[in-house]
This record gives structure tokens, sequence and C-alpha cells, in this order.
């Protein structure tokens, strides 16, 4: 038999992270010839370390039967439990990001599984076409890597496994990789003492009896010094509990910023959201932005991560580094939302080093005035933007307008500024902006409080851009001038939504007559020719402002609190900076591209604030 490994402390999949111990390094990660995003790759990387991915079905068998996971050396013995990729199957995966609750085992109450198990029926209710693939696996590292004890064929593969450990995280947004799930909450007290009050065992990998030995649960002890008592060694015959919070732990902050932003934490999600807003929900989960190497080593330094194995930060910061680096270099699509007032200046230093992005967006945050500028300057000056979606974030006329009027955004080819308070103010501006912007195909303005003067202003703009293809102004004010102008100038329209606007019936006759796709439940109900209809259009767009008014009331209430948070602030000068003097539109648009020059050869980024 080969040499044992090192006792449980220091050879699990995943190590614990408590700050206690030292263990034998893991080894840094060398140049490899596995890259990210590369399907091919991660397939052959699965391949040559052995990798074996976790079905979903023996998931849920294993919950209904009270189970909790077995190691990977006991699963490969359980018919349909794993799966190993082979050179030419073509699979998807979803990686688990999560706590080891105890030394010996990561789930010794089975919480974690069957919060797995519970996340997978709710999401296959809300995105049934993402998540009902039969050829998607999980990766759960303590049934996907060979577990303590390990032979030296095993240890070899568990070390390969380890150096490109990122590849299950840092792949959230290939699309081989449906999401990464993240576990942030520990085991509830009531369900510990009730499992404990049941006097439940687990199976767990003795070193004294050299076997996969039945320990009772009660047995679990609290560890000082990595030792549960004066007597602790490698053969100790407890299981060791390990409380630190998922966002204190080395590892899992490092997996947590590897996913980003296509992460989402599944052990926060009340039952009542999962059963009554499958398709709601998903529109609440913060993502919140990465962060740079430099504010992961400020955390590393301030101890507020631990590593049980001190030995393990330096290679793992390397492979932040690195992480981080080929994500933003390799990034199309980035978006963020529910944004913190102190991240608004942390992401306007992100977005010069997102060198590849297309894609930008930001939905329900609050920007002050001396915000609003600095974050339109990084946008309107960014060299590859193609879409530009910010929802539910109030602008002032000086952003929109530098937003929108920069010369370098000549590529646009969607712009969506829906709830962000344009009125017919920001529609004119807008609307002149469109001389400068021949590739744009989409303009979405939806709940800006636009009257008949915008409307009309964006009618007379229409004919300068006749790639435009949809023009979304719904939740509006326009009446029937407005629907009229909207009508007579959407000859190179292809779709027009116009709905829960008070167009009246002039405004329907005129819409009714051009072959374009119109969006309008006026249209629907005749309101023209029936006063049926109008009475039921009436009633239909009181019952639609009222569910929207509660659909969007999260949003209103977090822009509100942190727009309170700001006037505090300000008044005491703790945590804003003083407003600086203010620019004219014209100076801030000449002075933009010497300062978005020299924000991209500047390599500083700000700590995020922990999510």
């Amino acid at each position: 038999m080969a040499e044992p490994a090192q006792p449980p402390p220091s050879t699990f999949g995943k190590p614990i992270d408590d700050g206690t111990t030292e263990s034998p390094e893991v080894e840094e990660p060398a140049s490899s010839k596995y890259q990210l995003n590369s399907f091919e790759d991660f397939r052959q990387y699965c391949i040559d370390a052995n990798v074996a991915l976790v079905r979903p079905k023996f998931l849920e068998e294993l919950c209904r039967a009270g189970g909790v996971w077995p190691r990977r050396q006991e699963a490969e013995k359980m018919e349909g439990a794993l799966y190993k990729p082979g050179p030419d199957d073509q699979f998807s995966f979803i990686g688990i990001s999560h706590c080891w609750e105890a030394r010996e085992h990561p789930d010794p109450f089975g919480f974690q599984l069957r919060t797995i198990v519970d996340a997978l029926h709710y999401w296959k209710a809300a995105n049934p076409e993402k998540y009902e693939d039969g050829d998607t696996y999980f990766f759960i590292d303590y049934m996907s890597l060979p577990q303590f004890l390990r032979n030296a064929e095993e240890e070899k593969d568990f070390q390969l496994a380890m150096q490109h450990m990122h590849f299950f995280y840092a792949n959230s947004g290939a699309d081989f990789c449906k999401s990464v799930w993240r576990l942030e909450r520990l085991t509830p007290r009531s369900l510990k003492r009730w499992q404990l009050w049941q006097g439940r065992s687990i199976a767990v990998y003795s070193l004294a009896e050299g076997r996969v030995a039945e320990v009772p649960l009660k047995r679990l002890k609290s560890m000082v010094n990595g030792k549960c008592c004066s007597t602790c060694d490698d053969k100790c015959c407890n299981l060791h509990i390990n409380d630190v919070m998922y966002l204190c732990r080395g590892w899992c902050r490092a997996e947590f910023e590897w996913a980003k932003p296509n992460t989402v934490d599944i052990s926060r999600q009340a039952t009542f959201l999962r059963c009554c807003w499958a398709t709601y929900d998903a529109e609440f989960i913060r993502l919140s932005l990465p962060w740079t190497p430099e504010a992961f080593q400020q955390q590393l330094a301030s101890e507020q991560l631990k590593f049980t194995h001190r030995s393990d930060m330096g290679p793992v910061v390397k492979l932040q580094e690195l992480v981080f680096h080929q994500k933003v270099a390799t990034m199309e699509e980035f978006q963020c939302n529910w944004l913190r007032l102190s991240e608004v200046e942390d992401l306007v230093k992100l977005l010069p080093r997102l060198q590849a992005v297309e894609t930008f967006a930001l939905m329900a945050a609050y920007l002050s005035s001396q915000q609003q500028v600095p974050l339109a300057k990084a946008l309107a000056f960014h060299p590859t933007l193609r879409k530009v979606e910010i929802a539910h974030v109030q602008l002032t006329i000086p952003a929109v307008e530098l937003l929108v009027s920069a010369p370098r955004l000549h590529r646009l080819e969607m712009l969506r500024l829906d709830a962000c308070g344009l009125g017919d103010a920001g529609a004119k501006v807008v609307a002149d902006a469109f001389v400068i912007h021949p590739a744009l195909t989409e303009l979405h303005l939806a709940f800006n409080g636009i009257g008949s003067a915008g409307a009309v202003a964006l009618a007379h703009a229409l004919p300068a851009i006749r790639c435009l293809e949809e023009l979304n102004v719904r939740w509006n004010r326009i009446h029937s001038l407005g629907a009229v102008a909207l009508a007579n100038a959407a000859n190179t329209l292809k779709r027009l939504d116009i709905r829960d606007n008070p167009i009246g019936a002039k405004g329907a006759r005129a819409l009714r007559c051009r072959s374009i796709d119109v969006e309008s439940e006026v249209l629907h109900f005749n309101v023209d020719t029936s006063w049926l209809g109008f009475f039921r259009c009436i009633l239909w767009q009181l019952f639609m402002r009222l569910f929207l008014s509660m659909v969007v009331l999260p949003m209103t209430c977090f822009r509100w609190r942190q727009r309170m948070f700001h006037v505090m602030t300000a008044k005491d000068g703790s945590r804003v900076r003083p407003a600086e003097p203010s620019e004219s539109s014209e100076e801030v648009i000449q002075s933009g591209e010497a300062n978005a020059a020299h924000r991209c050869q500047s390599d500083n980024a700000s700590v995020a604030t922990i999510d």
C-alpha cells in the first residue's frame, strides 16, 4: 500500500478554513494548455484529472432517503451516482461552492444536499429551457474528487485537479456552465438540534479504524487551535466542527470571486418566493462587482479571510490574479444590479479594464449627481460597447447627454434607458443624438414619464436613423398627438411598443393604418370603434399601473435607501467626498476623451464592498 496521505485537516477535496493549521503546500498552477471558456479544454482537464461529476437524479434519491454525501471512493461503487466525461461527450455542469462544516465531512446534517435539490426543482420551474437538460451534472468537491485516505494514483489526480480548481467556477459565463451555486448559509441550529436529538450518525473515514465507519453526530466538537481536546490527534474519533462563515473563508471567497457575476446564493432564497415568484425572483439576485487582485490581497492582509493551510494562500492569490485578468480581458457581457452607493466609484474604475466587453447592464442603483458624470464618461468613451442597458437608475440630463452624444459609441446597436426619469427633456436629448448612432437597431425608453412633446421629438429624429427596427416607449404619458407623430414617422420600424400610454382613439386610428407590428392595448380593445372597449382599456391600464408599482417597489425602496444614506453621510462629510464644481455638458464631452485615456493607463481599482 502506498504511503498514507496527510491526516484529514490537509487532504480534503477543498480545505476547510478556520485559520489554525499548517499543511504541505498546494502546488502552484503552472502555465497550462487548458484555457478558460473552452469546452474542449475543460473536458480534457476533467479526463486528465479523473474528475467525476454528480448526477442530479442521484442527489434527489439521496435526499429522499435522508442520507448525506458519500466520499468519491464510495460514490464510484454506487450505480448511477457519478458521471465521468468521455473524449467525445457533450455535457454541461453546475458548480457548487460551499463550506466544509466539519473537518471530516462538508455536510454532516444534510442541509446542503436538501438545499441543492430544492434549488434544482425551483430553477427547473423558473427556467425550464436551461435546467431541464438531461446532460447537466453537478461538481461537488467531496464527491467529484478523491478524498482522504487516497492511494498514490488518487493523490496524483487530486493534485492535478487542485492546480486548476478555478475551472469549475471561473467558467461560469461559458455556455457549458449553467451557473455556479453558492451555499453561504450554515446549517440552522434548529436542524442540528433535531438531528442530534434523533441520534443520527454519518459515515466518514476513520484513520483509527482504517476504514469508513459510522460516527454519531453527538461527537461533533468545536476546535481550538485545530484540536477538540488536549488528547486530540490524527486518530481522534470525534467529528470536528467548523463554523467560520462562508465569506470569511479564503477558498470560498476565491470561488465566489472567480464565478462573478454568474453566481447565485441558493441558501437564502425563501421557500415562499420559490413557490410563488419563480420567474420574478430571478430579477432580485444581487450581482456585485468582482474583487480586484489588490482588494483580495488587502482582505488577506487584514486577516478578514482565513485559510486552514497558510501555504495555500500564495497559490490562491496568484490564481485570483490570473483569473481576474483573464476574465476582464475576455468578458463580453458585464452586468451588475442593486449596486450600493460605495460601489459606484469602484465600477467607474473597473470599466476601463473590461477590454472586450460589448454589453453593459446596470439595474437598481442610486447614483448621486457627482457620480453620474464619471460613470457616463466611462461608458461613453469605451471603445467596444455595442449594448448599454440601464434600468431603475435615476439619471440627470447632463449625464444622459454625455452618454448618448459621445462619438465613440457610433457602434452602439441597442440602448435601454428604462425608468431613468428622462421625461420630455431626456427624450429630446436622446433624439438629438440619433444622427451619431447609425448602427442603432433597438431603443428602449420605457417608464420614463415621456409625454407627447418627447414623443414628437423622437418622431422627428426617426428618419435620421434608418437602421432602427424596434422602439419601446411603454409605460409613459404619450397622448394622441405623440402617437400620431410616431405613426407618421415609423416607416422604417418593424416594431413599436406603445402599450400603457393614453394615446386615445385618434392615436389608435393613426397606428392601425401602419404596416408595422404595434403593441398597444388600445388597439387590442378597439377603443376607436367601441365604447365597451374604451372602458375595458381604462380598467386594464389602471390594473397594470397598480401591478407595475408593486413590481418595482423593491427597486424604488432600494434607491431611496441609498439616497438617504448619501444625504446622511454628505452632512457629516465622513463617507462622501465634497461636491466638485459642476461643469457643462460641452466641457464634459471635450474633457472625457483625455480622462478616459488616462483611466485606461491606470491599473488601480478600489476595494469593492463585501457582497
